[in-house]
């Protein structure tokens, strides 16, 4: 991993945390979901820690959590719909990309040792969230059959629960295991030869077209203009297909582009040789830098971002590239 000009300050105060063996799984049972909450219960009542979207092994309390989604305690209504056969539980699902390819499908790692379980336990933060284009292309692309993953309708029972640990936590722990799922799906999509047939130039990704709730890069069309007078094609992430992205980020071209969700992408990266530019400021999310450290490639980081005026106010979401910084850097690193 590189950095440019300097070490961004974050890489020196994180602790990324990267296991060699698998997270425990834990068997449990007589256990309730209740729709609209983002983990389990027991027959009492009580939430079974385990179970939290946020779970860090070793903590107990984590500031991040919702008490509207998952409050410590609930009401367990005496009606439940039961389920006999045993369960895998995978976790809360949402429909924004980024996460749902990091942490929301973290829980997923044992979905291929089908001895273990009959059914797949999601729970949608609504059920429009399976309903998205590239939810359901992920799953259908694990091979899985569709009608093993079930969500909750109404309050039900689990009789037999398998619960995996996250093999992302948070910021500080990722196993090894955490790309498995993913790499498994690359290659199936690859080998239905549905997304871009043929990338034949390097790639940039491009935040343009988000609207102004999203972080925005103020003169990135500036940038965009000149990676175009040296062969670079300009992408839009929301406008490509899963399969698309998956194609992207196994071509033989470099990609570059503002750091976000769309490198979360790069789970799917099968080649070891890929060459990613990822232009930031000079704080970065330790997701990045946890992914990273599973992945056999080697990122860049370009420390050439900076906030705008109409951000000293207020957070810091909108930047604007210092573009000869850019150039140099990817003049110097071969990418342009």
């Amino acid at each position: 991993m590189s950095v440019h000009p300097k070490n961004i300050s974050k890489f020196n105060q994180l602790d990324v945390r990267k296991c060699w063996d698998r997270p425990p799984i834990w068997r449990k049972s007589e256990l309730v979901a209740m729709p609209g909450f983002s983990c389990l219960y027991d027959l009492s009542g009580q939430r079974i820690e385990e179970t939290r979207r946020d779970y860090i092994e070793g903590e107990k309390f984590i500031k991040s959590i919702s008490p509207t989604q998952a409050p410590p305690y609930c009401k367990i209504p005496n009606d439940l719909t039961v389920i006999d056969e045993p369960i895998l539980y995978g976790g809360q699902i949402g429909a924004h990309y980024g996460h749902f390819l990091s942490d929301h499908v973290s829980r997923m790692w044992p979905i291929f040792d089908e001895h273990l379980y009959k059914k797949i336990f999601l729970l949608p933060r609504s059920n429009a969230e399976l309903n998205y284009s590239f939810v359901q292309r992920f799953l259908e692309l694990t091979g899985i059959a569709k009608e093993k993953f079930i969500t909750p309708t109404k309050p039900t029972l689990l009789r037999r629960v398998y619960i995996p640990a996250p093999s992302l936590q948070q910021i500080s722990t990722i196993y090894p295991v955490q790309k498995t799922i993913h790499e498994h799906v690359a290659r199936n999509s690859l080998l239905s030869s549905t997304g871009l047939n043929s990338i034949d130039a390097p790639v940039y990704l491009s935040r343009s077209k988000l609207n102004s709730a999203n972080r925005l890069i103020k003169n990135e069309e500036a940038l965009e203009s000149k990676l175009s007078s040296f062969g670079y094609k300009i992408a839009y992430p929301e406008d490509l297909s899963l399969d698309d992205q998956i194609s992207l980020f196994n071509s033989r071209h470099p990609v570059v582009g503002f750091i976000g969700s769309a490198f979360h992408s790069s789970l799917f990266t099968l080649n070891n040789e890929k060459r990613f530019c990822i232009l930031s400021g000079e704080n970065v999310n330790p997701r990045f830098l946890l992914i990273d450290a599973i992945k056999n490639y080697h990122p860049m980081y370009a420390n050439i971002c900076m906030p705008t005026d109409s951000c000293k106010d207020g957070p810091a979401r909108d930047v604007a590239f210092n573009i000869d910084a850019a150039l140099d850097f990817l003049f110097a690193e071969g990418f342009i």
